[in-house]
Parts: C-alpha cells; sequence; structure tokens
C-alpha cells in the first residue's frame, strides 16, 4: 500500500555512528530484521520483545533493498541521551529522517513523515 525507506547515506552513517559508540545496531527491512553484529543486546531483541532473531550481515548498507528503520542499542541508557542522540539527531536532520524513542535503551530512525497513524491513514484510503 505505501513504504518508505531511510536514505542509503542515513544507513551508512549510522553504521559508523555505532562502530564510534560500541552500540549496537538493528535495521528493519519488512518483517526481517538485520544487525552487523549479533551482540546480547541485539539478541534481547528477540528474547525479550518478541521481535524476529536479526540476521547478521557484513554491511547494512549493502542490502539492496533499503531499510524501512533503524534501532540503535545499548543498556547504559545515559549514554544513548548524552552522546548518541545528539549525533543521531544531527544525522537525521541531514538525510531526512527522525528519532524517537520508545523503550529507554532503544533509539529508533525513521524516515520524515513515517509513522503508524500515517500506515493506518493510507490503510484506510484503500
Amino acid at each position: 500500500i505505501y513504504e518508505k525507506k531511510l536514505d542509503s547515506q542515513a544507513i551508512a552513517a549510522c553504521e559508523l555512528l555505532v562502530a564510534e559508540t560500541r552500540t549496537s545496531i538493528i535495521a528493519y527491512d519488512g518483517d526481517t530484521l538485520y544487525t552487523t553484529n549479533l551482540t546480547q543486546t541485539v539478541k534481547d531483541l528477540h528474547e525479550i520483545y518478541g521481535e524476529p532473531l536479526s540476521v547478521e550481515i557484513p554491511s547494512l548498507v549493502q542490502h539492496e533493498s533499503g531499510m524501512h528503520k533503524i534501532l540503535i542499542c545499548d543498556d547504559d541508557t545515559e549514554k544513548l541521551v548524552k552522546v548518541v542522540r545528539p549525533k543521531l539527531e544531527e544525522l537525521a536532520a541531514r538525510t531526512n529522517a527522525r528519532v524517537t524513542q520508545a523503550v529507554p535503551t532503544m533509539l529508533e530512525l525513521l524516515p520524515e513523515g513515517c509513522s503508524k497513524a500515517l500506515g493506518v491513514q493510507k490503510l484506510c484510503e484503500v
């Protein structure tokens, strides 16, 4: 019905940010999740939150069909708020994306304008 994916520059920048800050990354392409490092934090998304187990791949940006959203995760919530989030907000501003946070240990990067409300609206238009 409707989909929007992150710009490849946003995905590449997220991979660099994760390497710099030593955090974990999970990217969504439809119902399949991907990561570049199957850390315990990544496994927790599956074991605790019931999400599908992420498939480990060498590079997210090389995944040809792109990504709908990216999670950057760490158990150190202070690091996420004070170090990672400001850098992710800058990245979002440069790449037409936005940052949200529903869980203290996870930051979410979405294409600008995408939301569950928009999804419901598009579904109702059909």
